[in-house]
């Protein structure tokens, strides 16, 4: 069960909002009563997603915000659920990304690619839906 408090924070998608965007999820994450460490993974991981949100999503359209929605779950396992909304281009990391290549020499790696790699290796779960407009990917991580 997620209990119900959430927080949101919607910001434009340009990079100098990334560093407000990775504190908001930092104090989330605390409040939530993870420890340093693990805030620290789960902000490599969100940033990995919001600079590809920010490089990509409105490639050729005027840049939109994205929107993050937080919020603890307490059931089994204490965690945290982050929703990252954006109305850019449908894009599925999941299934578009390009694969991680990890067999490849870092140079001959696409851009990017490690990064969702990256993502799953740090998170529990990955999902992603494209809701009307939107694209909506949630990524929840449980306390270790």
């Amino acid at each position: 069960s997620i209990d119900g408090c959430m927080s949101k924070l919607t910001v434009d998608a340009v990079l100098d909002n990334l560093d407000q965007a990775v504190d908001f999820i930092a104090a989330e994450a605390q409040q939530i009563g993870f420890d340093k460490r693990e805030i620290n993974k789960i902000c490599l991981a969100s940033e990995e997603i919001l600079v590809n949100i920010i490089n990509y999503a409105y490639k050729g359209k005027k840049p939109g915000t994205f929107e993050l929605d937080c919020s603890a779950i307490k059931d089994k396992n204490t965690g945290m659920k982050i929703s990252v909304i954006d109305s850019g281009i449908p894009f599925d990391p999941l299934a578009d990304a390009p694969s991680a290549g990890t067999h490849l020499p870092v140079e001959e790696r696409s851009i990017g690619g490690l990064g969702i790699h990256l993502v799953k290796s740090i998170m529990n779960k990955m999902s992603y839906e494209r809701k009307g407009e939107k694209n909506v990917l949630t990524l929840i991580k449980f306390k270790e």
